[in-house]
């Protein structure tokens, strides 16, 4: 009878538990499909000009990487997909929201698996 007992005791804590642990996975998946996708050389360099950029409220240089960013595009060093997000920080500093488009710029780096520049 001791022996039924503990495996009834050990099921109870299993149940309580599923609950939690699920919810916790739920979350990381939520947290991985919501993250940027992993982008080229190129794109990581352009994401790091445009933070510079941003961080200095620089029209003029805006512009500059704007075209450089283009012209990338057009020379398929960078793809659809980077150009739109790269295009979107633009976008948002045009609009002279430049904390906003610094902070989406340092997401996008973030989200990178490379190391730091020294």
């Amino acid at each position: 009878m001791m022996i039924n007992s503990h495996v009834s005791d050990t099921a109870a804590i299993r149940i309580p538990l599923a609950a939690p642990c699920g919810a916790f996975i739920a979350v990381v998946i939520c947290c991985v499909g919501c993250s940027q996708p992993p982008i080229g050389q190129h794109a990581y360099e352009y994401s790091v000009m445009l933070y510079n950029v941003c961080d200095r409220q620089a029209d003029d240089q805006l512009e500059q990487a704007a075209e450089l960013i283009s012209t990338s595009k057009a020379k398929g060093d960078i793809s659809q997909t980077e150009h739109h997000l790269l295009d979107e920080i633009i976008e948002v500093a045009r609009k002279g929201e430049w904390e906003r488009a610094k902070m989406r710029s340092r997401q996008l780096l973030s989200s990178q698996n490379r190391p730091r520049p020294r």
